[in-house]
């Protein structure tokens, strides 16, 4: 049984300096599922979190003018049915969570030496209930993915089988403090690549989005370096880039190409139909195909 779907969107930049974007793509997320946000949730940084409030337009100014006076802020969050917001999604028959965070930002901009900023969402499985509605759901993290320059990105599915398709679990494990004794090393390993996201991925899940640095790890970018060390360091990495890509496309069948040389590709048409033998062979498939860039084959 799904229990729920989840799209997560990683990124270093600051997303603050990207709200009135981001304000419009929750607006288009809102749209998606068909019925308005019934809660929003506000949490500033260095300060104690705001309470959860109905997401009335008068709450919603407020939100977006606080969100302009009190930068930089750790959360944003919307919901509906009321209640959700902050409980497990699925204790509802049709529902929606969609979660703005974002990280401190390092004053020098290396990627290497901070945590990643992440848009998520978090939603019944019910409402996917034709394929346009599963189309337009990756268009959501498409768009995401250009807003905030993203690093690394998933659609995951959750069936209550841990540790690896446990998207509830997965997501609570990464943003909570409780972690079960189970659990830990996978979770672990999870926070210790963090810093690296846009080099290594977790694992492969229903959806996969990629960024360029992805496809130049998994187009050989470390062998081409090491055979030529006085190659123009720019030549490698574009053609590692052009390798890594052609592996993708070649094995995907279907690749969808993202901005800043990033590509998303997907194991079928629904996630709906994740359960399925065929599916998870695939997947292993994958893994295997993505071994080379996965936390698995990586040690700081």
């Amino acid at each position: 049984m799904i229990r729920a779907i989840g799209l997560v969107i990683y990124t270093y930049t600051a997303l603050e300096d990207h709200l009135d974007p981001l304000w419009e793509w929750l607006h288009e997320v809102e749209d998606w599922f068909g019925e308005p946000f019934s809660e929003l949730h506000f949490w500033p940084r260095n300060k104690r979190a705001g309470n959860v409030l109905n997401a009335s337009q008068t709450n919603r100014k407020r939100l977006y003018k606080r969100l302009h006076d009190d930068m930089p802020w750790n959360l944003i969050s919307f919901g509906t049915p009321g209640g959700i917001l902050g409980r497990s999604i699925v204790e509802y028959p049709y529902g929606i969570d969609v979660t703005v965070f974002s990280w401190p930002t390092a004053s020098h901009g290396l990627e290497s030496y901070r945590y990643p900023s992440r848009l998520c969402i978090l939603v019944n499985p019910n409402v996917f209930i034709n394929n346009q509605k599963t189309e337009d759901f990756i268009n959501l993290g498409t768009k995401a993915w250009s807003l905030v320059e993203g690093a690394y990105g998933f659609i995951d599915i959750d069936t209550g089988i841990p540790p690896n398709d446990n998207l509830v679990r997965n997501i609570a494990c990464l943003v909570g403090d409780l972690v079960p004794l189970e659990y830990f090393k996978e979770f672990r390993e999870w926070q210790t690549i963090l810093p690296a996201l846009n080099k290594k991925i977790w694992k492969v899940f229903w959806g996969n989005y990629l960024g360029q640095g992805h496809l130049q790890q998994l187009g050989g970018y470390a062998d081409l370096r090491k055979a030529d060390w006085f190659r123009d360091q720019a030549e490698i990495l574009e053609e590692s880039w052009i390798i890594g890509k052609k592996i993708v496309d070649e094995k995907s069948g279907e690749m969808l190409e993202l901005s800043d040389k990033g590509c998303f590709f997907m194991l079928s048409e629904s996630p709906l139909n994740w359960e399925q033998k065929e599916i998870q062979l695939k997947r292993r498939y994958w893994q295997e195909v993505l071994t080379p860039i996965s936390i698995e084959h990586y040690s700081l």
